[in-house]
């Protein structure tokens, strides 16, 4: 094994642990996750594409259940999201989500059938 592949591996299984701790109600040795490892995990487990619409460009981190409605920053909360569907969802719910984004594709395929 390399070792930049066991640097990786180190770095991965102290994130997994960070987070485990977290779970548990107890603080990580180190303080808080760092942002950056969090976001690559997220990224990484989403396959660096949009959850929502696919795409792989602009990525950003997006809370499911919004913070504003008790969502937290647990890796379980966060999905890797473009830029375009981060902005369109705001601080909607998963369920407010979908209705919108069903409402918005029934609207679209009823303009491309009419033709205008």
């Amino acid at each position: 094994m390399s070792a930049r592949r066991a640097k990786k591996n180190r770095a991965r299984k102290r994130l997994k642990r960070a987070v485990a701790r977290r779970d548990r109600g107890m603080q990580s040795r180190v303080g808080e996750v760092d942002h950056a490892q969090m976001r690559s995990f997220v990224f990484r487990r989403d396959g660096s594409r949009c959850r929502y619409c696919g795409s792989a460009r602009k990525l950003t981190l997006d809370h499911v259940v919004p913070q504003a409605k008790g969502g937290t920053d647990h890796p379980s909360n966060l999905v890797a999201c473009c830029g375009d569907c981060n902005d369109a969802k705001g601080n909607m719910s998963p369920q407010e989500w979908a209705v919108r984004v069903a409402s918005f594709s029934k609207a679209a395929t009823a303009a491309e059938g009419t033709g205008t």
